[in-house]
Formats: C-alpha cells, sequence, structure tokens
C-alpha cells in the first residue's frame, strides 16, 4: 500500500466538496472506495448498474451498502444495452472458437457511458469505481496504468475508456492489495467485509441471445495465438449452435470480470456456468 490515492485531475476540496458518482455494486471494493473518496473530501453519490434480471440480489446488497455508507443511491437500468452491446457479442464471438472478454466491451460501451450519462444528468462532475486500476497522464492525455496490486491489476479491461472518461476517473483501490480493503471494510464495520468471491449460479433468466445454445463440458487446454500450449484447463465449452449445426470448440479463459460481467454471464445453462468458474 503506498499511501497515495488516484484523482480525477484538477479536483479541490477548498469550499464546497466536488460531488462524484461512484458505480457501487454492493461488494467490499466499491464500498470502502467510497470511505476512501469521502477521506479526500469528495461528496459521495452510489449507482448501481443492472445489467441483466439475475442481478435482482446484487441490487438489494448495493441498497444496503448506501444504507450503512449513508449516500444517496441511485438504479441504471442497462439491459437493452448490455443485451446488445456485450451478451450478443460474446456469443457470436464464442460460437466463432474465440476467447470474448465481455468486460472489455462492457466498460466503454456501457458501464461506464452509463456511468457518465447518468452524472451529467444529476450535474455530478467527477466518477468513480472499485477497480484495481490508476489513471496516470502523459503528455497531455490520460492514460490507464497498472495497479500496485500485481495480483489484482485490472487495466487490461479499462484500456478502452476515451478521454472523456479519463480526465474525471477517480481510482483510489490501484494503490492497494485486496487484503488493504478487506481490512478497511472490517474497520469501518461493513457488511461487505466478509463477502467471499463471487460465485456463479444458475438463474432463471437467461439473456435471449444464449438461449438457442447447447453447451457440453469437456477437458481442454489453453493456447497461445500461433498454437503453442500453455497450460491446460479444467474443462472447456463445446458449443453446438442450434440453427446451423457447427460445433467448435473454445478454450474456456474468460477475463475475471467484475460482478456486473459475471453475474449476467451467470445466466448461462447450469452446466456452462461450472465450466467457466474454473477460468475465473
Amino acid at each position: 500500500m503506498s499511501g497515495e490515492f488516484s484523482n480525477a485531475p484538477g479536483f479541490s476540496t477548498f469550499e464546497k466538496p466536488d460531488s462524484v458518482l461512484l458505480a457501487l455494486s454492493g461488494g467490499v471494493d466499491s464500498a470502502v472506495t467510497a470511505h476512501i473518496l469521502r477521506q479526500q473530501g469528495f461528496a459521495v453519490q452510489g449507482l448501481f448498474i443492472l445489467f441483466s434480471n439475475a442481478h435482482e440480489a446484487a441490487l438489494e446488497k448495493a441498497r444496503q451498502a448506501a444504507r450503512e455508507l449513508a449516500i444517496p443511491f441511485h438504479v441504471a437500468d442497462a439491459r437493452e444495452a448490455f443485451e446488445h452491446a456485450v451478451v450478443q457479442p460474446f456469443c457470436q464471438a464464442y460460437c466463432a472458437g474465440r476467447t470474448p472478454s465481455p468486460c472489455v466491451a462492457c466498460n466503454p460501451l456501457v458501464k461506464f457511458r452509463t456511468l457518465a450519462d447518468t452524472a451529467a444528468r444529476l450535474g455530478i462532475p467527477y466518477l468513480a469505481s472499485g477497480h484495481y486500476a490508476r489513471v496516470v497522464q502523459r503528455g497531455g492525455a490520460f492514460h490507464i496504468a497498472r495497479a500496485q496490486s500485481a495480483a489484482r491489476d485490472q487495466s487490461y479491461m479499462l484500456y478502452a475508456l476515451g478521454q472523456d472518461i479519463l480526465l474525471r476517473l477517480c481510482l483510489p483501490l490501484g494503490e492497494f492489495e485486496k487484503d488493504d480493503i478487506r481490512a478497511m471494510a472490517a474497520e469501518y464495520g461493513l457488511s461487505s467485509a466478509e463477502a467471499r468471491k463471487y460465485a456463479l449460479s444458475r438463474t432463471a433468466a437467461t439473456p435471449p441471445s444464449l438461449r438457442h445454445a447447447a453447451l457440453q463440458i469437456r477437458p481442454g487446454i489453453l493456447s497461445a495465438p500461433r498454437g503453442k500450449t500453455l497450460a491446460p484447463t479444467e474443462a472447456s465449452l463445446t458449443t453446438r449452435w442450434a440453427s446451423a449445426g457447427a460445433s467448435v470448440s473454445p478454450t474456456a479463459s474468460l477475463c475475471s470480470c467484475a460482478a456486473s460481467c459475471r453475474a449476467a454471464i451467470s445466466s448461462l445453462p447450469l452446466q456452462a456456468a461450472k465450466c467457466m468458474r474454473a477460468s475465473w
């Protein structure tokens, strides 16, 4: 832990506190992020983004976190945008034998777009999330940089964010280890302090794009683009697309997403969820 925080450029707290809209998931990371931002002098408001019907339990956790934090709480419905910008391309890529990374698409196209649009409507100048990454300024432009924690670094899933987001984005957790965050949560008395890693589970709500896919489990390997074998995997998917009857065998290696993308993808059939759990 370095003791320094990643702030949006140009913020000040001399007279009236600057306002920041935080993507609040209900997990320990975003809850502690709210505390850190308040310590820095920000007036924090929370936004829960609804990506799928599988998110109802997470919504209640976010509401509880907002109550514990005593911050204003908002909800934005991004289900339609998520279906078109993330779920459908995910299915198309997977059935073409590629390994899609849904969070890389979701963050610029849905999550942070929704966060920024809501902030604009509320008149809030700054944005924040609980990602483990940093924002740095080089040569007059802002860039995503790796987190202090190599084990938790999430910079790769934010690389596509534009300047309009980066110039006002706060990422306090980029300077911390996960153990630091859990210790802070316990110190602050947050209920999320004891929460464990998000577990995939079957839900009744399957995104429309996934309803016609039959997924089977089989052992597999993780390969580099030129065919070099990197490592075995506990399972991979054979996807049989009902309309075409085609069969491909993509590697079951997905990005270690934030709970938002995982919650929606968890609405795959149970056998697919079990398979993907190995790669997360």
